[in-house]
């Protein structure tokens, strides 16, 4: 095309016309074509050539955001919205992203834009999940939203138990885990208790793995019992109990000591031993076991 002329039509000079100032300026910058174009109204553009028309004078206004989505978090079958709205001269058009691609409402029924931009998602599946982002978009220009997040969780369902607590021997001063896991829709909430279903003390000893086991270290004899995790969710709460025996070396507690007696006396040297279990005590003379007889008991 070497010339375009547009002289003999009444031209509104308004944002709608921005694309055409834009085109006619790049014609006027190739040198290969020349166009001319006047406004006819508003009043105070008459006559001017439309090519030197900016867009603050065709009172065009970039898209601002005036309501953003937020992340949301939506159970299989349900409707979840993600409002958009924005203002603008010309009104913006409301495109909606998701992982970066534009969303074309026709490829999917279950999508709709609503007349204010908000974004409709019917009948949720796993596959909505993802990030959106809201774009508004004129001839001025164009904005988005910040990223927002969908997460998408299946039908409710009761917890069940992956692992489960096992009874478990440990020493004293050494470390112990009860591993507990459960999964469930919602994902389970995993709490422990101990012996009559008492909340666990305030221990620095003791934590709470992120899979939901109970880790104790440095154990002391106390430390042994029942405990039980508790698997809860909205829809069930199930628990499985398991114990810690806290095992210890035989310790003297009382001993025996050198004695001076009289030939046909009665002599007893006491021995006493704690640990668990519960120690056997045993007595030697010259390294050989005493006789089980009258005498010795």
């Amino acid at each position: 095309m070497r010339r375009l002329r547009l002289d003999s039509n009444a031209l509104n000079c308004d944002c709608e016309l921005l694309w055409l100032a834009d085109l006619l300026k790049q014609y006027a910058e190739s040198g290969n074509a020349q166009a001319a174009a006047t406004c006819d109204t508003p009043s105070r553009l008459q006559g001017r050539s439309v090519a030197t028309l900016t867009a603050q004078e065709l009172n065009c206004e970039v898209p601002r955001i005036t309501s953003e989505p937020q992340d949301a978090d939506v159970t299989s079958g349900n409707t979840v919205y993600f409002t958009c709205r924005a203002e603008g001269n010309p009104k913006p058009q409301i495109i909606w992203l998701r992982n970066n691609n534009a969303l074309n409402m026709r490829d999917d029924s279950r999508l709709n834009l609503l007349e204010d931009g908000t974004l409709m998602i019917q009948d949720t599946r796993e596959t909505d999940q993802g990030v959106y982002q809201c774009m508004a978009k004129n001839v001025a220009g164009e904005v988005k939203t910040s990223e927002v997040t969908l997460r998408y969780f299946g039908a409710p369902s009761r917890p069940s138990f992956v692992i489960q607590p096992q009874n478990t021997e440990v020493l004293v001063g050494e470390s112990v885990t009860l591993e507990c896991s459960a999964t469930g829709q919602p994902q389970p909430r995993i709490t422990w208790t101990k012996g009559d279903r008492t909340p666990l003390p305030s221990d620095v000893r003791i934590n709470i793995t992120p899979s939901g086991g109970l880790y104790m270290q440095n154990v002391v004899q106390g430390d042994g019992g029942q405990y039980t995790c508790f698997a809860s969710n909205n829809v069930d709460t199930i628990h499985a109990t398991a114990y810690i025996i806290v095992q210890a070396f035989p310790q003297f507690t009382v001993t025996p000591q050198d004695q001076s007696i009289l030939e046909g006396l009665t002599v007893e040297f006491p021995c006493v031993a704690s640990g668990y279990p519960e120690p056997a005590i045993v007595w030697t003379r010259g390294g050989n076991p005493l006789p089980s007889d009258s005498r010795h008991g």
